[in-house]
């Protein structure tokens, strides 16, 4: 979402003045200042942010060097339990689940990546002599965590990013536990395969991976998909469509109300006031829309966050069935600020909720029909999520 940031006017400093515990302590008192002040969602975290202060404040003043320090800025930004949190581009909250996933404490391997040793089913065991529980617990100290599922997701995305040519993996397969050693050069791809975003699953059914959609697909798309009983809209990977250029041929009022959301106050500072969002359709998208009048049905998970949890709010108000489960719970405008050291810190710097005020940080946009893939799913390939949305369309 667009950027947002009340605190616009503190000095960077080099990383030389790391070396003085004044400077760190500096860092450490401006990180709990703009939280304390300008936070929408301080009163979700989980530990007391006075307590959090009193923490780290002998923490700071013994990290003597810059990889020390910048540990407990990464540490320190995952105790506001918000999913926007990052560090100096540090992608704390962006390596998404691809090829590994957890399900019932096991660590499995979701689909097989191209030339790699790991197979669709495996379970990991162990990477590099340490167990994979070990490796789980060290990587959500530093994380962001809303809930418990999103931030399995963002270490489920960190082991597949850590895995690389090379690296040995005790795995269990086919009952039996085996040790490999990986020959992709990187497990972890960020480049979603290019292809179509959209198709007809038969005759009635289209279906739309929102991740690959684009602006200029949408008027092909609804021409395509017109005709179909129900569609589909896949969110599951980040949604990078601007919502009125499909929310005009989904749309029966060309403006509604669909949030509401609150923002730091700066007259009196430590104050939030709350705003409603209303958005109103560009008339030239308005008078050009194809309006589509069939059952619309919307795929979510917990990598469902952000501008992707507004389109899903928007697209429920619209009438779809939300299918899956609950997205990440991070959304609000991002907010930067710098610590000494050029580091730069994001947070979530608008609170957002329902209209009805429900929140959603923390929570998550929930679904109308809820669906957990099994061990099962995973071994067979199959995608539950998808099946049941199906399966809803055919019998609705």
């Amino acid at each position: 979402m667009d950027d947002f940031n009340p605190v616009c006017n503190e000095k960077d400093y080099n990383k030389d003045v790391i070396l003085q515990y004044e400077y760190r302590l500096l860092a450490l008192f401006r990180f709990w200042n703009v939280i304390y002040y300008f936070f929408p969602y301080k009163y979700l975290i989980d530990q007391s942010w006075d307590a959090t202060l009193s923490a780290f404040i002998p923490q700071f003043i013994t990290a003597s060097d810059f990889p020390s320090y910048n540990s407990l800025v990464v540490k320190i930004a995952a105790k506001l339990n918000d999913g926007h949190a990052t560090v100096s581009g540090l992608p704390l909250n962006s390596v998404d689940e691809k090829y590994i996933t957890l399900i019932d404490s096991l660590t499995i391997v979701s689909s097989k990546p191209d030339g790699s040793m790991l197979e669709r089913g495996d379970i990991i065991m162990s990477i590099e002599g340490k167990s994979i529980r070990a490796v789980r617990d060290s990587m959500s100290s530093f994380l962001p965590s809303p809930h418990k599922r999103f931030v399995d997701n963002l270490v489920n995305g960190w082991i597949s990013y850590d895995i690389t040519k090379g690296t040995t993996l005790t795995v269990m397969r086919n009952k039996q536990e085996i040790t490999i050693r990986e020959d992709r050069k990187y497990l972890y791809d960020s480049n979603m395969k290019s292809s179509n975003p959209y198709h007809n699953i038969s005759s009635e059914t289209g279906y739309v991976n929102a991740g690959l959609l684009k602006n200029s697909d949408i008027p092909a798309m609804m021409d395509s998909l017109n005709n179909c009983k129900g569609i589909i809209f896949d969110l599951r990977n980040y949604v990078s469509f601007d919502y009125w250029n499909l929310l005009s041929h989904l749309s029966t009022t060309q403006e509604f109300h669909y949030a509401l959301a609150t923002m730091a106050d700066f007259s009196h500072c430590g104050s939030f006031y709350k705003y409603d969002c209303r958005t109103e359709c560009p008339d030239e998208l308005w008078q050009k829309r194809k309006k589509y009048n069939g059952k619309i049905v919307a795929l979510i998970n917990e990598r469902v966050m952000s501008y992707g949890e507004t389109v899903s709010m928007m697209l429920r108000i619209h009438g779809a069935t939300l299918i899956g489960v609950p997205t990440a719970g991070s959304n609000g405008n991002i907010a930067r600020f710098s610590l000494p050291g050029y580091i730069t810190v994001q947070y979530s710097g608008i609170g957002f909720y329902y209209p009805d005020e429900t929140q959603t940080q923390r929570i998550g946009v929930i679904p109308d029909i809820e669906v957990y893939p099994t061990m099962y799913d995973i071994m067979a390939g199959r995608d539950e999520v998808l099946e049941a949305s199906i399966k809803f369309l055919n019998s609705n």
